[in-house]
């Protein structure tokens, strides 16, 4: 176990002096408290709360445990549900941690959901603990690939100070980024072709291959529902400048719809692959 008294003091500016007689204990006692890191095996529970108690702070604030955090389960289990984004971008995930101790391990189970108005492009976050059942019967209705992500946290002492504090940012900036380039990539994505693809093309709108070409004059705008069977390397363009995602999305081939100034109409992806041929 971990004190934190003498960041504690600094930050309320007590000094042990002044502590002593708020608490009305001897200095002798509070000095070794203040001094060290770990929690001296022989402090009472009485003294921390009236240590707690003076300085106004919670009992997880003054003694805590060093903590291993890692998430090893995190998964979108749903988001866009239409053909376009109107003002807002919505995302679920469930998030499995491993909360490793000294002494124990425990696991955490975690329903977050993300909001993304376009209006304000600032993300919005909820996190809810889950019952182990129901995040079981959520893993197993899904397909999806596991995702792993690992997080060092040296300063949780419970669940609850898990959700109100310091894991809940680390969660949320770890997934704020992808979400971001998702958003961005529904809105601006293209795909640049120098020609277009035709029968005698060795490159199509196949599973597992890639697209790489497009007509120079045109510009293509990819907008999905579901991503799931084809892959994809993409470009999006942000203020006039070109600039490459750092990774691909597996798509759903006949969720896509591509937009062409030209032809005044969408296309479903299979649907303007047959007609080149």
């Amino acid at each position: 176990m971990k004190i934190n008294l003498k960041k504690l003091l600094s930050l309320k500016n007590v000094s042990i002096t002044e502590l002593s007689e708020l608490t009305k204990i001897s200095r002798s006692t509070l000095t070794p408290l203040a001094r060290e890191s770990n929690l001296l095996g022989k402090t009472k529970i009485e003294t921390l709360e009236r240590i707690c108690e003076a300085l106004e702070v919670n009992f997880s604030e003054l003694v805590y445990e060093e903590v291993s955090v890692k998430v090893i389960f995190f998964k979108k289990i749903g988001g866009l549900d239409k053909e376009e984004i109107d003002d807002c971008y919505e995302a679920y995930f469930i998030c499995k941690l491993s909360i490793e101790t000294q002494f124990k391990k425990e696991y955490l189970y975690l329903s977050i959901s993300s909001t993304y108005p376009l209006s304000t492009k600032q993300s919005l976050y909820n996190v809810e603990i889950m019952d182990d059942l129901d995040f079981l019967l959520m893993e197993r209705a899904s397909k999806s690939t596991f995702e792993e992500l690992c997080i060092d946290k040296m300063s949780i002492f419970n669940s609850a100070d898990v959700i109100k504090d310091d894991l809940l940012l680390l969660l949320t900036r770890a997934i704020s980024e992808p979400i971001k380039n998702e958003i961005i990539s529904m809105q601006d994505i293209f795909v640049k072709q120098d020609k277009w693809l035709d029968a005698s093309s060795s490159i199509g709108f196949r599973k597992d291959e890639r697209i790489r070409e497009y007509k120079e004059t045109e510009e293509l705008f990819i907008l999905w529902n579901l991503y799931n069977e084809l892959s994809f390397d993409f470009e999006y363009l942000n203020s006039g400048e070109i600039n490459s995602l750092p990774f691909s999305y597996v798509v759903d081939i006949n969720s896509f719809q591509i937009k062409s100034p030209s032809f005044g109409k969408n296309y479903n992806l299979n649907e303007w692959y047959n007609s080149l041929k």
